[in-house]
C-alpha cells in the first residue's frame, strides 16, 4: 500500500484512512519514513555519476566492508 499511499493513488477514503493509523501508529509511521528515505535515495544513485565515472577507491572499500558485516 505504500507505493500507492506515497504516490497519491489512493481513493480519499482509503487515503483518510491510512493517514489516521500513521497518526496513531509509531510503529508504522517510522517504517513509511523510512520507506520514503528509501525511495528518494534510490531516486537520487539512479541520476548520480554515470557508469563511466570510476567511485574513489574509499568509498569502494567502505561499502564492501559494510556489506560483509550484514
Amino acid at each position: 500500500m505504500l507505493p500507492a499511499y506515497g504516490g497519491r493513488e489512493l481513493s480519499t477514503g482509503d487515503r483518510i484512512a491510512a493517514d489516521e493509523h500513521l497518526a496513531g501508529c509509531d510503529q508504522c509511521a517510522n517504517y513509511a519514513r523510512r520507506y520514503d528515505q528509501t525511495i528518494e535515495l534510490a531516486k537520487a544513485v539512479s541520476t548520480g555519476p554515470s557508469r563511466e565515472e570510476k567511485l574513489p577507491e574509499a568509498l569502494v572499500r567502505k561499502i564492501l566492508a559494510a556489506h560483509r558485516r550484514s
